[in-house]
């Protein structure tokens, strides 16, 4: 039995937890049938929230927090995963992995049916972004092709390694780009430590 090896095309897209509208989360809570007095508590956590910055000794004025859940908190990926999540009922030709603001669409098929499917996708899922209040970066999407040398010219640029999660993976699965940054990284530390 000949087995033929077809492409597997990973897209990353990169959302974040600051552009988030804070109320749509309080509306998609609601949704999923928590009690008024549980709603109450995250609408009084992510609305009329203020901010300000300080550079040295200066501080800007307060202002207000329009957009995003507040950031270091054990909330916010769960409140991001929570507006996210309408998003796999919109996705039907791909597969669609997230972890707090990482998306991950991947397929596999013959090169020009994968572009073509890729490319619908992540233009759903782009418009989803929109029609929710959210901005797309398509400079901050990356591809990659797994397992198989493809000479085909894809639509999006396709790398040979992304970073995901602080691992670097490239497309042979060899680890070898990873690796090699972690062992910079500790000649940098001990450099350091031997002056």
């Amino acid at each position: 039995m000949i087995v033929k090896k077809l492409p597997q095309l990973f897209l990353w897209t990169n959302q974040n937890l600051s552009i988030v509208p804070p109320l749509s989360v309080v509306g998609q809570i609601q949704a999923y049938g928590l009690g008024e007095m549980s709603i109450e508590h995250f609408r009084s956590y992510l609305s009329s929230r203020i901010q300000r910055v300080k550079i040295g000794d200066t501080f800007s004025k307060w202002e207000m927090v329009r957009r995003g859940v507040p950031q270091g908190s054990v909330l916010g990926p769960i409140f991001f995963n929570v507006h996210i999540h309408d998003l796999y009922y919109h996705i039907k030709q791909a597969n669609l992995n997230a972890y707090a603001d990482d998306e991950q669409l991947y397929s596999s098929d013959k090169d020009l049916e994968l572009n073509t499917r890729l490319e619908h996708e992540l233009g759903i899922g782009n418009s989803w972004y929109e029609r929710n209040d959210m901005i797309v970066n398509p400079d901050k999407h990356q591809a990659m092709v797994l397992g198989v040398n493809s000479n085909y010219e894809f639509s999006f640029p396709v790398k040979n390694s992304v970073d995901l999660l602080d691992v670097t993976i490239d497309k042979d699965f060899s680890f070898n780009s990873h690796i090699s940054q972690i062992c910079v990284t500790v000649y940098k530390q001990f450099r350091v430590l031997k002056s």
